[in-house]
């Protein structure tokens, strides 16, 4: 049930770089090749254009371009913050908790650096708050969060990561669905939205048919993302459903192998059908990936 915006482990979609290939089949003179060099390297992408508009690269390839980009001493400002907050989002992508903090740490400073007092920027106030959520300093990062959305109310992403926010860290439920159906409201196709009013409405038990049908929208937004299904799993539990929990989660650990939550749902399923077995394989290896993780279903009553 842990929330997540986008960045799963092991990367995204990637980007498509088009290669230019003479198109008549012949065998390329030197002019040909010439040219096709030169639009190449048009095409590829700076390493600063690749870290700043990181959008569906592989944490590795985010990792590479803005170290090259951070190296390069040409960053400031706002972009520099950037930078290092995309860095920071793909080596938490990567399990490398250390090099996220640090990147997050100094993305905080380098949007300080340049914050404005008289004139606040809603932007700027949101990527800080990013930030610190990612930091686990919540309160920080709520304030900058409501002083964004007071600035600039039309911002789905932070209505969603302030609900993200209220709903771990804060347990403010209802503040939390209200902030996903605005996000909604205002980017019906923003599929984290839909999974996290799913969560949030399994975790409060209240129209678990409407969480269904949100986890369903989210699944068919993004048929390739395991969090959705991981999600609908847990509601399935959470409706006493092991059959479709046990298809959900089959479903997200297809997609994604090494999901604890994913894991330890599906040992929960097999325990409801009394496979103790499959139950205990399964639990365990969710505890070695994430010895916390019973504490994500306990809390709910699921045991």
């Amino acid at each position: 049930m842990l929330a997540r915006r986008g960045l799963g482990r092991g990367g995204g979609l990637g980007l498509v770089l088009a290669l230019v290939l003479t198109s008549t089949g012949h065998i390329a003179t030197a002019q040909d090749r010439a040219a096709t060099v030169q639009q190449a390297s048009v095409a590829a992408p700076a390493p600063r254009e690749i870290c700043l508009q990181s959008g569906s690269q592989p944490p590795a390839r985010l990792v590479e371009a803005c170290g090259a980009a951070l190296a390069s001493g040409q960053l400031a400002g706002r972009d520099l913050g950037r930078a290092y907050l995309a860095r920071a989002q793909a080596y938490a992508a990567q399990g490398d908790g250390a090099r996220a903090t640090a990147d997050n740490r100094a993305a905080v400073r380098a949007f300080d650096a340049i914050e404005d007092p008289d004139v606040p920027d809603p932007g700027l106030l949101f990527l800080r708050a990013t930030a610190y959520h990612a930091l686990g300093e919540a309160d920080a990062a709520l304030d900058d969060y409501n002083r964004s959305i007071r600035l600039s109310p039309f911002y789905a992403l932070a209505f969603l990561d302030r609900g993200i926010l209220l709903s771990t860290y804060k347990q403010q439920y209802d503040l939390a669905l209200m902030d996903f159906d605005r996000a909604i409201a205002l980017a019906p196709k923003l599929s984290a939205a839909y999974t996290n009013r799913c969560r949030v409405r399994g975790i409060v038990g209240r129209d678990l048919e409407g969480a269904l049908a949100d986890c369903d929208t989210a699944i068919s937004q993004t048929p390739t993302a395991a969090g959705p299904r991981e999600t609908r799993g847990f509601v399935d539990l959470r409706m006493g459903n092991a059959d479709a929990a046990l298809a959900d989660y089959d479903a997200a650990l297809g997609l994604a192998s090494d999901r604890p939550l994913a894991l330890y749902g599906r040992a929960l399923a097999f325990k409801m059908k009394g496979d103790i077995a499959k139950a205990d394989a399964d639990r365990g290896a969710a505890t070695a990936l994430d010895p916390a993780v019973a504490q994500q279903f306990s809390r709910y009553g699921l045991n």
